[in-house]
């Protein structure tokens, strides 16, 4: 059995008219299975951008999630916010597309410590300049956000620690970061479209 927790829908209505869809999420998924949960956000691009959506799975004590469920479960969502692409990490990648529905793709972010470290630096940026809105229903992702921390490490790198509470990881951080940098990436490239005519 799994429980799950869906959160509200919060900005997603600012996204529809009159039940039309008119703009599609960048799609953020952490893939867990056994201690950790799964975790999907939507993050629509735009000058700021907004947090439509998110969706967590968690598993029972000694219940782990079923990877195809998980899968099918994200290509819903993925649906429902007008996408086919969902953006992930390496974990259980190449598993997980095994399951994907037809017409959906599962695309890895680049890997390696510093690559998540950009992409971390990317996502604070962009809160601190007040370019992310998240409805206030979302007080965890806001909360799990605040717990990310960059430390040095004696190379002279830095090293970007989710923190857990108890047996919860934060995974919603971890899909959220995804979706809002991918939503970057895509507001990026259509300013290049315009200036580039």
């Amino acid at each position: 059995a799994l429980d799950r927790r869906r959160h509200g829908r919060g900005a997603e209505a600012l996204h529809r008219n009159g039940g039309r869809l008119i703009a599609s999420a960048a799609i953020g998924v952490d893939l867990a299975l056994v201690r950790n949960s799964s975790a999907f956000v939507a993050a629509y691009p735009g000058n700021v951008i907004t947090i439509g959506e998110i969706v967590e799975l968690r598993p029972e004590p000694k219940t782990p999630l079923r990877l195809s469920h998980v899968v099918d479960r994200a290509c819903d969502f993925a649906e429902r916010h007008g996408a086919r692409v969902l953006c992930s990490d390496h974990h259980v990648l190449e598993p997980a597309r095994e399951h994907l529905r037809d017409g959906f793709s599962l695309e890895p972010v680049d890997a390696g410590s510093d690559a998540r470290v950009e992409r971390f630096v990317t996502v604070r940026s962009l809160l601190n300049e007040g370019r992310v809105r998240i409805p206030g229903c979302y007080k965890r992702l806001a909360s799990q956000l605040r717990d990310v921390v960059a430390k040095p490490t004696p190379g002279g790198k830095t090293q970007v620690i989710l923190r857990s509470r108890g047996m919860a990881h934060s995974d919603i951080a971890a899909a959220a970061v995804l979706a809002i940098w991918a939503a970057a990436q895509i507001g990026a490239s259509h300013d290049l479209a315009r200036i580039n005519g």
